[in-house]
């Protein structure tokens, strides 16, 4: 079980009420008592709310309970890679599995990344297969016009590098010579277990320096 951080002088403390209502005079005094203590407190819309012998709606108790639990979300970082394009843009993150995106090619759910974000990520294929799809994707118009490209890991590849004559990074930047986009490598997006969990549409900032990579969401 991931146990959190324990809570120190100016973190945040969330108060909802996901279920019965209560009156906000109930919650002063805890409230008073956590900025004692040196806590921020956020209160919810439905501390002091009531709907029937509820706080509030079933779609607003869950929404705002999810937007508790969201909070501010913290930026992923990755280190920084000889070959990454640098850049700053900001845009909706879309992708993912590089082999179930280009699947969708030509269906009604193929992805719209024109001033996207688009993240890829792959495990168990073939270098030959990576060079496809990309190509694929390209011929598409995937590839074109995004706001940035994130690339996670392609782990447990079935063939070494040596035997199609370029890694998976050459291809990537074979395939996108020429696009103006930022694009940072070895991103923490992956089927291993340095895998950090993203919002796919939701609205990110792209930053790749000579330092890192940052994708915050926004």
């Amino acid at each position: 079980m991931i146990q959190p951080p324990i809570l120190i002088p100016g973190d945040t403390i969330g108060i909802t009420c996901p279920a019965g209502s209560i009156p906000l005079e109930k919650v002063q005094n805890c409230i008073l008592t956590l900025e004692k203590w040196g806590f921020k407190v956020k209160l919810g819309k439905t501390v002091g709310s009531k709907k029937d012998c509820f706080s509030a709606s079933d779609t607003e108790r869950a929404a705002e309970l999810q937007q508790m639990l969201e909070g501010a979300a913290a930026p992923i970082q990755a280190k920084a890679h000889p070959a990454n394009r640098l850049g700053h843009s900001e845009g909706i993150l879309v992708g993912g599995n590089l082999c179930l995106m280009t699947h969708l090619i030509g269906s009604k759910n193929q992805l719209d990344t024109k001033g996207k974000i688009l993240c890829i990520e792959d495990v168990g294929e073939y270098h030959y297969n990576v060079d496809r799809m990309l190509i694929q994707c390209k011929n598409a118009g995937l590839l074109d016009g995004l706001a940035g490209l994130v690339v996670g890991g392609f782990t447990e590849m079935k063939d070494e590098a040596a035997e199609f004559g370029e890694t998976v990074i050459e291809i990537i930047l074979r395939i996108t010579k020429g696009a103006h986009y930022p694009i940072c490598f070895d991103f923490p997006i992956s089927h291993e277990l340095n895998n950090m969990p993203v919002q796919l549409g939701a609205a990110y900032q792209l930053s790749v320096t000579d330092e890192a990579s940052l994708l915050t969401k926004i």
